[in-house]
């Protein structure tokens, strides 16, 4: 069984016809056209999530912020279910002026993945360009409960999700700020597989290492 984890925006204008304006209108200006794109408040979602995100109930703003601070080197942990083949370390960082929060699982492998969480307006996404050659799209939806990221199917590329293998749903759940549990479920044949589960610990880079040594 081969392993599973974890739009293209197009805005058109139309123009519109302007009336003359008359010799005394000069200064007049015909109104623009309104398109509302929603730019939440970074450093407060930012804030929100990570003064305690294990007991933030997650919207998508905070969810995205919380992903930014995710930035750095993860490595799974004992309880990890082996789905990380020959490595063990998974990568995020954030890419397109912070647009952008891109995974990228087994680095430098043969089966390297990547999963890209993004917004769409008011959405938050999460992209997976898979090993088995699909891209499946996933969304943000709301949970309940405290510390919890859920993303449900919502469409992709190059399957057909009654018949391949994709991934189709999954959670993360955020422990501490240092660790996060996630669970990502495959579909095949229109039937969800065994959840593949694995436990993330936030590498300790060695800059901070070295400042904690000289602290002691």
């Amino acid at each position: 069984m081969k392993r599973f984890t974890t739009t293209l925006f197009a805005l058109s204008l139309v123009a519109t016809s302007v009336p003359s304006l008359r010799a005394d209108d000069t200064d007049a200006k015909p109104d623009a056209a309104k398109t509302t794109i929603t730019k939440p408040d970074s450093a407060a979602c930012c804030d929100a999530a990570m003064a305690a995100p294990e007991k933030t109930v997650f919207t998508a703003d905070t969810a995205f912020a919380f992903l930014k601070t995710m930035a750095g080197n993860w490595k799974s942990a004992a309880a990890s279910q082996g789905h990380y083949g020959k490595g063990d370390v998974q990568q995020f960082r954030v890419s397109a002026a912070g647009s952008a929060v891109v995974n990228t699982i087994f680095p430098g492998e043969e089966s390297e993945m990547v999963s890209v969480f993004h917004r769409d307006n008011k959405e938050l996404l999460l992209t997976h360009y898979c090993a088995i050659q699909n891209v499946p799209i996933m969304k943000f939806e709301k949970s309940d409960q405290p510390g919890v990221i859920k993303f449900v199917f919502s469409g992709g590329t190059n399957f057909d999700p009654a018949i391949d293998a994709h991934v189709h749903e999954g959670t993360i759940v955020v422990k501490d700020t240092n660790t996060v549990e996630s669970t990502f479920v495959a579909y095949a044949n229109n039937k969800p597989m065994p959840g593949l589960k694995s436990v993330l610990k936030r590498e300790e880079s060695k800059q901070a290492a070295s400042l904690i040594d000289a602290l002691k």
